[in-house]
């Protein structure tokens, strides 16, 4: 009896000690798996978290991402003009600084015409953006217009197209073989000279004692490089000599049958520019 007990004695502690160490392995483990996956958890958490701030921070391309190229714009314009008849506009449109961004407002009137107002912004505007209406927001640095008349005499009376040789002012040399004509009056003085079918007149103030003669003679030289459009009948220009903070005081305008483009800018070399990059094809 007495060996029988020290036999089964150590044999059941051996028993308990191996279920315990069992017991202990798998705990462990659990612990190491738990740690593990929690480790994991946390890495993901703040991984997400990073990610999360990341998506937080201002795109520093948001702007450039919607702003539009000159091209751009103006195929945007045609766009909104589609199924007007002789959609006719600019290859360029000048901005007065770098940095600045091309818009445009348009108004669709079918065969009545079109208007294109061009505004210029710090900041990208969308084409037609009720933005544009506010003076803080936009400039307006340009238009392109189409008008129709009831008949070719009604567009030809809207060019007002004149021969300046025979309006009896000052015969002034402006280069290139061409003549101009000074006339002054009330403070205002004019400088008007004609190429081909175009008449071209600039005014200034004769109180100021403003320069009109280097900007007539600098667009003579562009001209000799670059064309205006051929008119059906004429075309006309009336620009500025100061600078303007309305476009529609530096015009052009040509007659095609019964219409009238009108092209204007807020500087008178870059209304020319528009004019000579005229895009007349359909």
């Amino acid at each position: 009896m007495i060996k029988m007990k020290k036999w089964r004695i150590p044999f059941l502690v051996v028993i308990f000690l191996l279920l315990a160490a069992c017991g202990n392995d798998n705990a462990d483990q659990k612990n190491k798996t738990g740690m593990h996956e929690n480790g994991k958890m946390q890495q993901d958490m703040n991984n997400l978290s990073g990610t999360m701030k990341e998506n937080e921070k201002p795109s520093s391309d948001g702007d450039e991402s919607e702003s539009l190229t000159e091209s751009q714009v103006l195929e945007a314009v045609k766009e909104q003009l589609k199924g007007t008849n002789q959609v006719y506009l600019p290859k360029t449109v000048p901005l007065t600084a770098k940095g600045k961004h091309l818009t445009a407002q348009t108004v669709n009137e079918g065969a009545n015409g079109y208007l294109v107002t061009f505004f210029e912004s710090n900041d990208p505007i969308p084409i037609n953006n009720e933005k544009l209406n506010e003076s803080d927001a936009a400039t307006k640095l340009a238009t392109v217009e189409r008008r129709h008349y009831d008949t070719e005499q009604a567009a030809k009376e809207a060019v007002g197209h004149v021969t300046y040789a025979n309006t009896g002012g000052k015969a002034t040399d402006l280069g290139y073989g061409l003549t101009g004509y000074q006339d002054a009056g009330a403070g205002q003085k004019y400088l008007g000279w004609n190429e081909g079918r175009w008449a071209l007149s600039i005014h200034a103030s004769n109180m100021e004692n403003t320069d009109y003669l280097s900007l007539a003679q600098n667009i003579v030289a562009k001209l000799e490089k670059e064309s205006l459009p051929i008119p059906n009948k004429y075309g006309r220009a009336a620009l500025e000599a100061v600078k303007s903070d309305d476009p529609a005081d530096n015009q052009l305008l040509f007659q095609e049958g019964q219409d009238v483009y009108t092209i204007s800018h807020l500087d008178p070399l870059s209304a020319v520019d528009m004019a000579t990059h005229f895009d007349k094809r359909k």
